[in-house]
């Protein structure tokens, strides 16, 4: 030990008592702090500010239920509307359109095959975003984001609005429903853009730290 409290150190360097007693009483903060790829562990960070983060518990295993149900609701009754189409609706419609016709895409056509085309993309629209609800149901299993849950929502009433004025359309005969549709549709594409935000990587969840399972 040298005059100034200063010990043998690593390789012979003479370090002051003082840096290596900070040294030693920073190691296990340094371990707590321990990178891995640059993630920072979530022992440092206080519970609950992680928002991009799920732990296993009722509140993510609600979001993953309640989102699974209700694709999976919606992706049957997508089927039973598109059985629909296929097998009773067109002769309902030549009755009730017989000898109108209808202008799509620059083109004339009968009034019935309009509509049932009208009918079938709705369906079509119902099946795709309850397949994107599934992709919802199962992202809430890893995230809590708000985004995960604008999502859900966006694609739910989106679909309502723009397959339901669709079908409404189509069995009333009423073209303002027609006005409905855009609004329903722009749900959609938002829901497209908050469903990209919450997968987006930059947002994913940090991993279980080691050193607090010890």
């Amino acid at each position: 030990m040298g005059a100034d409290g200063s010990t043998g150190g690593r390789d012979g360097v003479r370090q002051p008592r003082l840096y290596r007693a900070a040294t030693g009483a920073a190691r296990p903060l340094r371990r707590s702090l321990r990178f891995a790829e640059g993630r920072l562990l979530e022992s440092v960070v206080p519970e609950g500010a992680l928002g991009t983060a799920i732990e296993p518990g009722k509140d993510g295993d609600m979001l993953t239920r309640h989102w699974l149900w209700i694709a999976a609701v919606l992706g049957g009754l997508a089927v039973v509307v598109g059985a629909f189409a296929a097998h009773g609706l067109e002769s309902h419609l030549q009755k009730k359109y017989a000898g109108q016709t209808q202008s799509r895409a620059g083109e004339r056509m009968s009034a019935a095959r309009k509509y049932l085309g009208d009918f079938e993309t709705g369906a079509r629209y119902q099946m795709y975003h309850a397949l994107a609800l599934l992709g919802v149901g199962l992202l809430a299993q890893r995230r809590t984001k708000w985004s995960v849950e604008v999502a859900g929502w966006s694609f739910l009433l989106g679909t309502v609005l723009f397959s339901g004025s669709l079908y409404a359309l189509v069995l009333t005969g009423q073209t303002w429903w027609g006005i409905v549709a855009p609004f329903g549709g722009g749900l959609l594409i938002f829901g497209w853009a908050a469903l990209a935000m919450a997968a987006c990587p930059c947002g994913s969840p940090l991993p279980e730290n080691p050193e607090a399972s010890k």
